[in-house]
């Protein structure tokens, strides 16, 4: 096969990629991105919306654990099986709004999107040709974000047209649309997993002398899946609360609410940019994270007054928090392709997945109940520690995935 060929492949197979996971972001935002309306008009309490997202991601969580099967089985078809449990769960939820049908449907939609991003990881590392693979992990990054700001664009009018309907209607339809492109991009691209195999896949001696265990143990990655579930509770999680925590504690409507947590979501994508760079300069991935999570506590610490200080300043706080934290995900891709030389990108990146989802479960579901019986100050308390400790668990791990790296 010519270069030319295969770089024209390899660049379809990350612009397929880029344009589905999108639209899976932008899809599992919407629930999240909605929340401010469904407790207003008082179609769930805050206490029932944050169960519903939170059982997304515990199930999304708990099959991430499930992420290395693309280190064994074809990542084209993992993906191809997310998209389609993805449309018949969108499709389901557009006949009913009881509580529990949503909570068992929506926790069921999360089951099926286990592979989504192990399996695109496991392409940015053995099936994208070698020039593609930073660009890639740096662009595929940007999604999360991306999708957000789609989601928090387009859910004020699609409530306001077609409600609940319109909303899982929106998602049926446009996934459909993934899964036929997916569909011909994989016959168009899977000869790549055949040409870079030889170059990036492990040997079966270097994967069995070199268990899964004893390599996060070893490289101290296992510090970094503590601090990965610390993360989502102050990023992910958290912004599925911004908007509910704006109206009650400044009187604001529900979509100005949105379109702030919206301008949220497009500051971490440039913020990302800007301190990816701070990454490359750092050497030490873990330390690098460390570092940015630490930026973020005086910022915590301003919103322990949240409702007592002025509306802009909390807005300003969560936009510099969230930015330096969603760019934390950069170490995260390039340490689960750093040891694709074992034969583990996909199976760590699951468990990162996982650790990540169970940090947005007790952020969705605990910070619901936590503001219902406590208030939204008690929730940023648990934010300050976080922070401490997600910092604190950097140290360690730095120290080991520096003796370890140069190995790879």
């Amino acid at each position: 096969m010519n270069r030319l060929t295969k770089e024209k492949a390899s660049m379809r197979l990350f612009l397929a990629c880029f344009v589905m996971y999108l639209t899976v972001c932008m899809m599992k935002s919407n629930f999240p991105a909605s929340i401010a309306f469904l407790v207003k008009d008082g179609t769930f309490s805050k206490t029932d919306s944050g169960l519903i997202s939170a059982a997304f991601y515990l199930t999304y969580g708990l099959g991430s654990l499930m992420g290395g099967l693309a280190d064994r089985f074809s990542p084209y078809k993992i993906i191809t099986v997310g998209l389609i449990g993805s449309i018949i769960a969108n499709l389901t939820l557009c006949f009913t709004t009881s509580f529990l049908p949503v909570l068992i449907i929506w926790s069921l939609c999360g089951a099926v999107q286990f592979g989504f991003w192990p399996a695109i990881c496991k392409m940015i590392a053995g099936v994208m040709i070698p020039e593609h693979r930073y660009k890639a992990g740096v662009y595929l990054v940007l999604c999360i974000g991306i999708g957000g700001i789609l989601s928090y664009l387009l859910v004020n009018p699609l409530m306001k047209l077609g409600g609940w309907v319109g909303v899982f209607s929106f998602n049926t339809l446009l996934l459909g649309v993934m899964f036929l492109l997916w569909l011909v991009t994989e016959k168009q691209t899977c000869f790549l997993m055949e040409e870079t195999a030889p170059q990036s896949t492990p040997t079966k001696t270097v994967r069995k002398q070199t268990g899964f265990f004893p390599l996060v143990l070893k490289s101290g990655l296992v510090f970094l899946l503590a601090v990965e579930l610390l993360i989502n509770v102050m990023n992910i999680g958290l912004k599925t609360w911004i908007p509910t925590m704006m109206v009650e504690n400044y009187g604001i409507s529900p979509t100005w609410a949105n379109l702030q947590t919206m301008l949220i979501y497009i500051a971490n994508l440039a913020g990302t940019f800007l301190l990816v760079k701070f990454i490359d300069r750092m050497k030490n991935e873990l330390w690098a994270k460390g570092v940015l999570i630490g930026l973020c506590l005086p910022l915590y610490v301003l919103v322990l007054f949240i409702g007592r200080i002025p509306q802009w300043s909390a807005v300003a706080a969560f936009v510099i928090a969230t930015t330096i934290l969603y760019s934390t995900t950069n170490v995260n891709v390039r340490v689960s392709t750093a040891i694709e030389t074992y034969g583990y990108s996909a199976t760590f990146t699951g468990a990162l997945n996982a650790m990540g989802c169970f940090g947005i479960v007790l952020a969705n579901g605990g910070f619901g109940i936590i503001a219902d019986r406590m208030g939204w100050n008690a929730v940023t308390v648990v934010l300050v520690a976080a922070c401490v400790f997600g910092a604190g668990l950097c140290l360690p791990a730095g120290f080991l995935w520096k003796k370890f790296k140069p190995q790879n």
